[in-house]
């Protein structure tokens, strides 16, 4: 491990002779963590495992994992309701689906606030115009002042009254995201001791975090010693409730200004100089560094790792180390310097990422060249390096604030909240949209080439590629960068938890690098309707950078899409109303929700739900017996009629089997306008052939479902009126057919 205020390696060099497996166990169980309404297990599964002194490496390619717990307690509806994270709990969670249906409340409790500021009194004017800003594209803002927190929430000291409060009113209000406005003197980061054998307050091992203020489920003091934040003896899981954000400053016309410039920032769309990126790469050490035989690491490792990874489609200006000895090997764009970074900054090119790697100091970020040797080709720290400056806090006001870049500093100690104006605040106040630095002492990996070798430049190179690339806000980003790397490449040691602790927000936790499409109006539709058959629903959502959306339909308000309609890979236009089909397969109750997204993935959230009660569509009943002449002579026309009822009180047409075979010989349905269920209707019918017929009915609905038929009812034609004497003559006139063809004709033989 390295850290960039000079500590050497700490390495074990015995570990490349041990015959002992590492990691020593597949799994290792680390304990409950919570998130929100959600308790979790904590497994890391490894692989991989290595044997040193044989090189050998074996991998597993599955592991099965039984775990038992207890139902300790019911969660109430006000937690059931909280939804607020659950885009986390589907990210980590690996039995989300399985498990998400039991986090479902009965009865939905309304949640206020999903954005919460909490200021000091004097400042809360300041912050009128980004609070209009903020529920403008959508979010639920309150303010909260500090005197109002402490005095209805008391506590041994602010930092837990300010916790108590988040904590108390984070599932109830639906709190998403905290921006705190205020410096550390006026509203204080908690100051954590990872390592538990050194609660010494020498500017290294005594770290103030905001961190405190998002992860409000664990035991930020289990053992109760007042010492926070300790490896091993405090139970904080790093699993962030909400997320949080900070404006360093206590000055009005300051807070103004930098949240008008996020309101800029938010207000233009993701291309142009947003996808401009500078990455600086100063040597942290050199090979061998004062004959200590440790390996060399270089800021450019992780900042090449970001332009070949993730910055496609990016306009991408390099800076590294070349001026003395062992120089960069990197090809860059311009010399790591100074005056280059000032007058890249300062024109008018605009970015929309800065990172960097390089040493720091509360109010400066250096370079580190080896600039002489005395000839035993060993870089040592008695004058052959040297530190220039590579940025200081008198830089930014000269800076580009227009189109100020979203900043990630791999450095120590350049956002030392102690220092007013810290080079971070000095930044967030002109040239930059958001800061994310150290407030101590930072920890890398001392052989950095590749992300799994983990450290501050892995939460670099994190963040930076959920910012790029996977639409994620400030807030998500880091603390979702940080907690990856906690979980997936630990050092299993006290400077993890550092950084966890280190890095904090300068700027809005809501702001990303692309602003979500608004939030769509409730689907119109159909309220109403009927399994198997399809009906139409319409919405409309604006993006507030004018972006295409498509639309993601979740037809059963799980909270998840089932259906995205992308107008055929074309996208619709921002603000014009659209329109999709569907079928409900089944009856039920259905609560339909939709939300855009625009074409570079960024999603919004889901408009309010609309109910829709489908039912299983039931035929019309049995028809009355039709009712009309029994007999007739043929050629002449009958009317008969019937009625049928519909159990949704859909209208239906009619069926006549004329001739009895069970086959619908006629469909009477009123012009194609059907008639009314239960109406008595009349349908007439003439009969060419002579024979007795048992007419019969049935009557289907709207939507096709047939009904059973009626009753039969038998009809002759023609009517027998015969007698013995007509028999006879009927006889006679048969076999003298052409005798008697007058009497043939009266008697209806012919």
């Amino acid at each position: 491990i390295y850290s960039d205020d000079d500590t050497q390696d700490q390495s074990d060099t015995t570990l490349f002779q041990s015959t002992e497996a590492y990691p020593p166990t597949i799994y290792e169980y680390l304990g409950m963590s919570q998130l929100r309404k959600y308790s979790l297990a904590m497994i890391r599964f490894s692989p991989m495992t290595f044997i040193p002194a044989s090189g050998k490496l074996f991998l597993h390619e599955y592991i099965t994992v039984r775990i038992y717990y207890n139902t300790v307690e019911t969660l109430p509806d006000v937690l059931l309701s909280d939804t607020a994270m659950d885009d986390i709990a589907a990210e980590i969670i690996y039995n989300y689906d399985t498990i998400s249906t039991y986090y479902t409340a009965a009865e939905p409790v309304r949640q206020t606030y999903d954005y919460v500021i909490i200021t000091t009194s004097s400042l809360v004017t300041s912050l009128s115009g980004f609070m209009t800003w903020k529920t403008t594209i959508g979010y639920m803002v309150n303010i909260v002042t500090l005197t109002w927190i402490l005095t209805n929430y008391p506590a041994s000291d602010t930092q837990k009254s300010i916790r108590d409060f988040l904590a108390a009113n984070y599932a109830s209000w639906g709190i998403k995201y905290v921006l705190i406005v205020g410096t550390h003197a006026s509203i204080p980061m908690r100051t954590c001791y990872p390592d538990p054998t050194n609660h010494n307050n020498d500017g290294t091992h005594d770290i103030p975090t905001d961190y405190y203020y998002a992860d409000l489920t664990g035991n930020w003091d289990s053992d109760g010693d007042g010492f926070y934040g300790e490896r091993g003896q405090d139970t904080v899981d790093f699993t962030p409730e909400v997320f949080v954000g900070r404006i360093p400053s206590d000055s009005s016309s300051t807070v103004t200004s930098i949240t008008f410039k996020i309101q800029q920032f938010e207000q233009n769309a993701y291309t142009g100089w947003k996808k401009n990126a500078m990455l600086l790469g100063a040597i942290y050490n050199y090979a061998n560094e004062d004959n200590f035989g440790n390996p060399r690491l270089d800021g450019a490792e992780v900042m090449e790792k970001c332009r070949t990874n993730l910055l496609s489609g990016f306009t991408i200006t390099t800076m590294y180390e070349k001026q003395g000895y062992s120089q960069c090997p990197y090809t860059c764009t311009y010399p790591l310097n100074n005056a280059n970074i000032i007058t890249q900054w300062s024109g008018t090119t605009g970015w929309g990422i800065v990172n960097w790697g390089a040493h720091g100091l509360p109010t400066s970020a250096s370079r580190k060249v080896w600039n002489t040797d005395d000839g035993d080709g060993i870089p040592e720290n008695n004058g052959e390096i040297i530190w220039p400056i590579m940025i200081q806090n008198t830089n930014p006001p000269g800076f580009n604030n227009n189109q100020p870049p979203i900043v990630f500093a791999a450095s120590c100690y350049v956002s030392h909240p102690e220092t007013a104006n810290n080079l971070g605040a000095a930044l967030l106040t002109n040239g930059a949209a958001a800061f994310i630095g150290a407030a101590r002492v930072s920890y890398a990996s001392s052989f950095w080439t590749q992300p799994s070798h983990g450290g501050h430049g892995t939460i670099c190179y994190d963040f930076t590629d959920r910012i790029a690339n996977k639409n994620e806000d400030c807030g998500h980003a880091l603390y979702n960068a940080k907690r990856y790397v906690y979980n997936t490449y630990p050092w299993n040691l006290w400077q993890d938890n550092a950084n966890m602790y280190n890095f904090n927000l300068y700027g809005d936790p809501a702001m990303g690098m692309n602003l979500a499409p608004g939030t769509p109006g409730q689907p119109t539709g159909p309220t109403t309707g009927i399994a198997g058959f399809s009906y139409t629903y319409s919405t409309v959502a604006t993006d507030p950078t004018a972006d295409k959306v498509r639309y993601g339909w979740d037809w059963n308000g799980d909270g998840t899409v089932d259906q995205w309609d992308d107008n055929n890979g074309n996208y619709y236009t921002s603000g014009i109303p659209v329109s999709i089909t569907h079928v409900f397969t089944a009856p039920g109750t259905f609560n339909i929700q939709v939300k855009a997204e625009d074409i570079y993935g960024k999603q919004g959230a889901f408009s309010p739900q609309l109910t829709v009660v489908i039912t299983q569509n039931q035929p019309p009943t049995k028809p009355s017996k039709p009712s009309g002449p029994t007999s007739g002579t043929v050629g002449t026309s009958y009317t008969y009629s019937t009625s049928a009822s519909d159990p949704e009180s859909y209208t239906v047409a009619y069926g006549w089997d004329w001739d009895g075979d069970g086959t619908v010989d006629q469909w009477d349905d009123n012009t194609g306008n059907y008639y009314p269920s239960g109406q008595t209707i009349s349908t007439s019918h003439t009969w060419n052939s002579k024979g007795t017929y048992n007419i019969k009915v049935k009557a289907k609905d709207i939507h096709g479902n047939e009904g059973a038929w009626s009753d039969p009812l038998p009809v002759t034609m023609p009517l027998s009126y015969k007698t013995p004497v007509m028999n006879l003559l009927e006889k006679l006139c048969q076999w003298f057919e052409y005798r008697f063809p007058l009497l043939s004709y009266f008697i209806g033989l012919t």
